[in-house]
This record gives structure tokens, sequence and C-alpha cells, in this order.
């Protein structure tokens, strides 16, 4: 009798192991997505970020091209 017991209650313990092993690939599988997502969220920012520093670099050169067209133009009244 006292084997069927340990049989029985191996048999619990290891049902219980199981849904836990389950659960645990369900959440691995679950934050594995959730941490693609966020991947692509900073390859999105950092392309984003990139074209804005192009765009200021840019910017900031035909700033100083003005700047310098300006002031060669300009007319001492002395």
């Amino acid at each position: 009798m006292t084997e069927s017991v340990t049989n029985e209650l191996m048999y619990e313990l290891l049902k219980s192991v199981q849904k836990d092993i389950a659960d645990m690939r369900f959440e691995l599988r679950t934050q594995g997505e959730d941490l693609r997502a966020v991947k692509g969220h900073m390859a999105s920012m950092m392309h984003s970020i990139g074209a804005l520093v192009q765009s200021d670099v840019t910017r900031g050169s035909d700033l100083d091209h003005f700047a310098h067209a300006s002031s060669a133009s300009s007319v001492d009244l002395n």
C-alpha cells in the first residue's frame, strides 16, 4: 500500500511540475515577443534620431551659408 501512495504522490507532483514548466514556457514566449517589439521600437527611434541629426546638420550648413552670404552683401554706411 505504501508503494501505491508513493506512486500517486509522484504522479501528482509530476503533473504539478509539468504545469509549471508549461506556464514558464508561455511566459518566456510572451517575454520574447515583448523584447522583439521593444527592439523594433528602438530601431525605429534610432532611425528617426539619425534623420533628425542629418536634418539639423543640413539645416546648420544652410544657415552658415546664408550667414556668410548676408554678411558679404552688407554695406558699411560709414
